[in-house]
């Protein structure tokens, strides 16, 4: 069993940017982070517009919960500054786990997807997805 990891910053934290160059940093801080927690066998990606994914290999969907709240703790305690201001970054998770190789990939990163935007909604740290979400 492995696990899909989709997160991004809260939308409520990224409309105080005012520049792109902030944004900028703020998405390397986050994959710096995530690099830095991910194992050998992780594969971390950024999927554009401050969407990042981590496919967590031979790991269910606790061991993924685990993980992002590991990544909640770890990017809220990191000191950002930006335009001269300490930022206090907080994520939002959207989490799939993958179960069947008969299902594509594609549906398992929408599934993640789903769970992210309940979770953002709802304003939790993260949904695990659940057929029918």
């Amino acid at each position: 069993t492995s696990s899909i990891i989709i997160l991004k910053v809260k939308n409520k934290i990224l409309r105080t940017f005012q520049s792109e160059k902030s944004k900028i940093l703020v998405n390397r801080s986050i994959a710096k982070i995530m690099l830095k927690t991910s194992r050998r066998t992780d594969i971390v990606s950024h999927l554009g517009e401050g969407k990042f994914v981590m496919l967590l290999k031979q790991t269910d969907r606790v061991g993924a919960s685990k993980t992002a709240e590991r990544l909640a703790d770890m990017i809220s305690y990191s000191s950002i500054f930006l335009e001269g201001e300490e930022v206090n970054m907080e994520i939002v998770a959207g989490i799939a786990e993958i179960i069947s190789a008969d299902i594509s990939t594609e549906d398992y990163i929408l599934s993640a997807f789903k769970a992210l935007e309940k979770a953002e909604k709802d304003e939790t740290l993260y949904y695990i997805y659940e057929e029918g979400m």
